[in-house]
């Protein structure tokens, strides 16, 4: 897969700039990348330092398609003798960490981008948890044969109740005789 090929959007944008210039060069490549990234946000710069033909930190004629590190060259013979014209010329493919988010060219550079997510971890090694798992399942086992177990013995309870057996109550006997007075004496 190689990146799109969006020339046609940045028809006619070189005439705001003088690209013989490193200036105005490195200002078309700013714009471009903006235009590029309105369209799709993949579009960035490719950053460069030092001695590198630069501009603001990033490519002076160069774009970056960050899906597939590839390296449009937007202008032949930037800022150097002779012409500079406009291009549309893919290099080869480059480290997608180089690249850079486009940024409004009214706008001071961003910073650049956070890294990417670690990937993601291993599935866990489940040798060591297999004896627990084993044990688990043994006592599990066990539980459900004990419940089973004490609902036997629940059911037959239920089915044939124990007899119940009460004690023998015994009332005292009272003795007297009805009248005004009453006086009742326990009976031994």
């Amino acid at each position: 897969m190689s990146a799109p090929n969006h020339s046609s959007v940045l028809a006619g944008l070189d005439a705001r700039f003088n690209l013989s210039t490193h200036d105005g060069a490195g200002q078309y490549t700013e714009a471009a990348a903006w235009v590029l990234s309105q369209r799709d946000r993949n579009w960035g710069h490719i950053a460069k330092s030092g001695a590198q033909k630069q501009y603001n930190g990033h490519g002076l004629d160069a774009v970056m398609y960050r899906i597939t590190g590839d390296v449009i060259d937007l202008i032949i013979n930037a800022g150097g003798p002779g012409v500079a014209s406009p291009s549309w010329q893919e290099k080869e493919p480059t480290d997608t960490s180089l690249w850079r988010p486009a940024f409004d060219p009214g706008t001071p550079d961003p910073s650049p981008p956070p890294p990417p997510p670690p990937p993601p971890l291993p599935p866990p090694d489940v040798k060591p948890l297999e004896s627990k798992i084993v044990e688990l399942q043994s006592a599990v086992a066990r539980l459900h044969a004990l419940v089973e177990h004490l609902s036997a013995i629940v059911q037959a309870r239920v089915d044939n109740p124990p007899p119940i057996t009460i004690p023998p109550i015994t009332f005292p006997v009272y003795s007297g005789r009805l009248g005004m007075n009453l006086r009742l004496t326990p009976q031994k």
